[in-house]
């Protein structure tokens, strides 16, 4: 059987060759003939298209960027109200320092702790939640 050799893009190398009736058929190659093109030929799995240029991969889409701050990069956000929240006696804002100061780091993208930020606004201490949570990443405050 005349089998076509593809190449990692699934593209049709030029090359052909006869395979024995019971020899196995590579992976990278077709018993589909190839269309006659001044282009590339690739195959899809089940068939061939043609295209004028090679097909090169999709970009990569960036990572996105990690926003994890230090603890005290994370109450330094609070500006003058740390103190507020370090030295407070109510039991919502407790917890909340209680939960931060176990923790090696903050991400800012971490969807409880809008519900934590607004602990503080029920305690009374009055902070920019927004601004908290969506101020760029400084490189001082990474990890």
């Amino acid at each position: 059987m005349l089998c076509y050799e593809m190449d990692a893009r699934r593209v049709f190398t030029g090359i052909s060759k006869e395979f024995g009736p019971r020899e196995p058929i590579p992976r990278n190659w077709t018993y589909i003939e190839p269309p006659e093109t001044d282009g590339y030929a690739i195959f899809d799995g089940v068939k061939w298209f043609t295209r004028d240029e090679y097909p090169h991969p999709p970009t990569p889409m960036p990572e996105p960027e990690q926003r994890r701050i230090t603890v005290g990069a994370f109450y330094d956000r609070f500006g003058d109200q740390k103190w507020a929240i370090l030295s407070s006696s109510n039991p919502l804002v407790a917890a909340l320092i209680q939960d931060v100061s176990v923790r090696r780091f903050i991400d800012l993208d971490d969807p409880q702790l809008p519900g934590g930020l607004d602990m503080l606004v029920q305690a009374g201490i009055e902070v920019d939640v927004e601004q908290i949570l969506t101020a760029p990443v400084k490189d001082r405050e990474r990890l």
